[in-house]
């Protein structure tokens, strides 16, 4: 499918920003309304060409740009607990109680019966 088909395919239309403003780095800052930033979020939008599209798409038909999904960072404690648990610890092995009970086989003491 050409770029083209994939356009006129997704795109719905374009927001219309409240103010665009160019940052030092020369990315551009579009305040959108709250709506507009909820369908940007929601991958309903694109944030850099404000293409609006009929469905949930991840990479703009438009410009390229990849949607930014949200995660924020866990807490460190869950970051400690996690590297703690998954540190290779040696784990010794229980003593054998009951030989039966760990599967080990006595010797005549089970006879094995042919089905």
């Amino acid at each position: 499918m050409s770029r083209a088909e994939q356009i006129e395919r997704k795109v719905s239309g374009f927001l219309l920003p409240e103010f665009t403003e160019t940052l030092p780095d020369g990315s551009t800052l579009n305040g959108l309304t709250k709506e507009g930033f909820e369908m940007v979020i929601a991958g309903y939008a694109c944030g850099e060409c404000l293409a609006t599209f009929r469905e949930f798409t991840l990479q703009c038909p438009v410009c390229g740009r990849m949607h930014a999904t949200y995660a924020p960072d866990p807490p460190q404690m869950w970051v400690d607990y996690l590297a703690e648990r998954n540190a290779a610890v040696p784990v010794e092995k229980p003593p054998v109680i009951n030989p039966l009970a760990s599967g080990q086989k006595l010797d005549n003491e089970i006879e094995t019966i042919p089905i």
